[in-house]
């Protein structure tokens, strides 16, 4: 079990409660996340409820800067004021309300990233907390920023395994500008498994799945399914309910050589993944 639960309150007491803990879990609890039965949980968890607000709206550049413990509802009540929003969307159902943190660390596909992106794309900078507990920054503010690797790229989806997103520097869009959803609707249930497939396995994997489809993103080649995929096909990604996310052998290869670089000891958020870093 977790053996405590830490709010702190700035940069500072972040970085210094990262460099000397053992183990540190520190994305909100989630559907979509289910960490592995090798996870042993004997760390802190770090709730960053106390370190969320907006830090600046730069509305004539549609960019803010937001604090990761910041709920997407609170930033988006923020922007409103603008006319302004992140353009997230998610099928009808119960309300999933995470912090920035675990939305950037999650980055799951959505009903519109067909016409305005994911987290991936809306993420310019970040500041983060290392494993060792420096404070890096990545990224920038401008839109268009060529200047090296994008380590903001890095970070975006990996569960929080590199490294703790603090601080966001995100694109905003304007909310009368939004697409509308265009979704074929299947099954009337909640969604329990994300099918993303290459387009030319799209229209079979329909008809195979047919009794568990709730909807289907022509556009993103995307499956929301109402249960887990039977024999996916190898180069699809899936998302399900309670379970680390299925992916590729060469990205599940590429992602524990970059675990073993910037977190050897295995401390940040260990177990997202049923994968061994040692």
């Amino acid at each position: 079990m977790v053996s405590q639960t830490v709010r702190p309150d700035s940069i500072e007491a972040i970085a210094d409660l990262v460099a000397g803990a053992h183990r540190v879990y520190h994305l909100q609890p989630h559907p979509f996340r289910g960490l592995a039965a090798s996870a042993a949980m004997d760390g802190t968890w770090l709730d960053l409820s106390r370190w969320s607000g907006v830090v600046h709206h730069y509305a004539d550049d549609q960019t803010v800067v937001v604090r990761a413990g910041t709920s997407l509802s609170e930033l988006q009540a923020a922007l409103a004021g603008a006319r302004q929003t992140i353009p997230w969307a998610q099928l009808d159902g119960p309300a999933l309300d995470s912090d920035i943190t675990t939305l950037i660390g999650l980055n799951l596909p959505h009903p519109l990233m067909a016409q305005h992106g994911t987290w991936r794309d809306w993420v310019l900078g970040m500041t983060v907390v290392r494993a060792n507990g420096t404070v890096v920054k990545l990224g920038s503010r401008a839109v268009k920023n060529v200047a090296g690797y994008d380590g903001t790229r890095l970070l975006t989806g990996s569960r929080g395994i590199f490294g703790i997103v603090i601080e966001a520097t995100l694109r905003t869009y304007p909310l009368g500008g939004l697409a509308t959803l265009d979704l074929q609707l299947g099954r009337e249930d909640v969604v329990h498994c994300i099918y993303r497939l290459q387009r030319a396995d799209v229209e079979l994997e329909c008809e195979r799945l047919a009794e568990s489809l709730v909807a289907y993103d022509r556009a993103a080649h995307t499956l929301y399914l109402s249960q887990a995929v039977p024999a996916p096909l190898p180069h699809a990604h899936r998302w399900e309910v309670g379970k680390p996310p299925a992916q590729s052998t060469a990205v599940s290869a590429l992602r524990v050589a970059m675990k073993r670089a910037l977190d050897p000891d295995d401390k940040l958020n260990p177990g997202e993944y049923d994968e061994v870093v040692a």
